[in-house]
């Protein structure tokens, strides 16, 4: 059974990477700096299967690494996946001191990890599929609902400044609506997908290390997959 889960953390993680590279090759060669944003995004979405690997696989002090990494890494999604989707919608590219207020949390919440690292649990994780509400999980819990509730006001406060210039661009460009919610519902899924707890209750402990590396996989790969093949 460990053999098989170390093989499937191993395929998964390559075919991020494989995956970013692909974006990162379409991103040259047609000069569209906004799916720069999303190889990040796979990227760091390998790390995060790589992290899980640590957490299930390998013994301690590496498994613990593993549950700490996951915490700002998961953190990471939301503010890359808002910029490449804004750009992505809009045509446009924003200027360094746009973008940098938001690539601050990311570069935040990955140096956070030491610190994460070192701070003790006041409650460990309960075994395999299951997690307990320990000091860093509920951190980073609250940070996440933060986050959510912050980007999906800042969408909705800016949605009438840009409409009329959404429905111009899409009027005159090959992109459709469809393609854009359909890479909105898989990242949903995804960021759903990530949380280990919710998962948890969904997925039987008895299956769960076979189960939710694929899972995550699927979901992560095709958010991905969508944010590549729009043109």
């Amino acid at each position: 059974m460990t053999g098989l889960i170390k093989a499937l953390l191993i395929i998964g993680s390559s075919s991020f990477l494989l995956l970013a590279l692909l974006a990162f090759e379409k991103a040259l060669r047609k000069g569209d700096k906004s799916r720069l944003y999303l190889v990040v995004f796979l990227v760091f979405a390998a790390f995060y299967y790589i992290s899980y690997g640590l957490c299930c696989c390998t013994p301690s002090p590496y498994r613990e690494f593993g549950a700490t990494l996951k915490i700002p890494l998961a953190l990471t999604f939301i503010p890359l996946f808002f910029l490449f989707l804004r750009d992505l919608i809009t045509g446009t590219t924003q200027q360094f001191k746009y973008v940098i207020k938001h690539l601050i949390l990311p570069a935040v919440f990955i140096g956070s990890t030491p610190l994460l690292y070192l701070l003790p649990d006041t409650e460990p994780t309960s075994g395999a599929g299951q997690y307990g509400y320990n000091f860093k999980y509920m951190a980073g819990q609250i940070v996440l609902v933060l986050q959510t509730i912050f980007y999906t006001l800042r969408m909705f406060r800016r949605y009438s400044r840009y409409s009329g210039k959404l429905q111009t661009y899409y009027h005159a460009s090959s992109r459709n609506t469809f393609k854009i919610r359909n890479l909105l519902t898989a990242f949903v899924i995804f960021l759903l997908v990530i949380d280990n707890f919710l998962m948890s209750l969904v997925i039987p402990a008895s299956v769960f290390q076979v189960v939710y590396p694929l899972i995550l996989l699927a979901a992560g790969l095709v958010t991905g997959w969508l944010g590549l093949t729009i043109d």
